[in-house]
């Protein structure tokens, strides 16, 4: 009987010891939602893009580099919408 109560308090201090979840997003989640509202004329997701995203945003200006909605360790290209002079 007196095992139980000290295996009860320990599980009860040990819940109540634990840290709590953070519940505000962090700040590049933010970043990452307003860069895929700008984003225009995104590519195909790959692994090789890499240094060929001037080329496929040609005459578009290249933006950034995005992993949403890709795969782990791909990414894809995100072109501006004015077009370069």
């Amino acid at each position: 009987m007196k095992l139980n109560i000290l295996l009860l308090a320990a599980v009860v201090t040990g819940a109540l010891a634990a840290p709590t979840a953070d519940q505000s997003a962090p700040e590049p989640n933010v970043l990452e939602l307003q860069e895929r509202g700008t984003c225009w004329n995104r590519s195909s997701c790959s692994f090789s893009w890499a240094g060929k995203c001037e080329d496929y945003c040609n005459p578009w200006k290249f933006d950034n580099m995005q992993k949403t909605d890709c795969g782990w360790g791909r990414k894809r290209c995100c072109c501006k919408k004015q077009k370069s002079l």
